[in-house]
């Protein structure tokens, strides 16, 4: 936190609130389709193991290993985004996401192509948008997911 004085430590679960909600607002904002218990899974599925703790199935603690310190690790707002994917029908190719791979997903690919990291185009997982990503997306235009 912040004081008149400077920063301040600012821990524990009024510290880690903020930012699981602020990250189940960001899933809930890229996939507005999901339920609170996708969300919640998402989340919780998603978190890192970290702090030196050991980690066990706990019961009552559905979604993985558990700590009483650390509940299920420290969120990973990108782990988390990824896991919420997950639970939406996604069609290989539909860049815009509206049901057809069209023109409007090629304009997508084309903008993507050379990306090298973090690349939604990156169709066969390698890393890159290439001539590779290009043969899958040709693959599936013009069709309906």
């Amino acid at each position: 936190g912040y004081t008149n004085t400077g920063y301040v430590s600012f821990t524990g679960t009024s510290a880690a609130c903020p930012v699981a909600a602020g990250v189940v607002g960001l899933m809930s904002s890229a996939y507005p389709e999901l339920s609170r218990e996708e969300l919640t899974e998402a989340l919780l599925t998603s978190c890192e193991k970290v702090g030196g703790y050991s980690y066990s199935t706990t019961p009552g603690n559905d979604f993985g290993t558990w700590n009483s310190e650390m509940g299920y690790g420290r969120v990973n707002a990108k782990l988390a985004l990824d896991a919420a994917a997950s639970f939406v029908n996604v069609c290989a190719g539909d860049f815009n996401v509206d049901g057809s791979i069209d023109a409007a997903d090629l304009l997508v690919f084309l903008g993507d192509f050379g990306c090298q990291l973090d690349c939604g185009a990156d169709m066969d997982g390698d890393g890159e948008v290439s001539g590779s990503d290009l043969l899958a997306f040709l693959a599936v235009f013009d069709t309906d997911c």
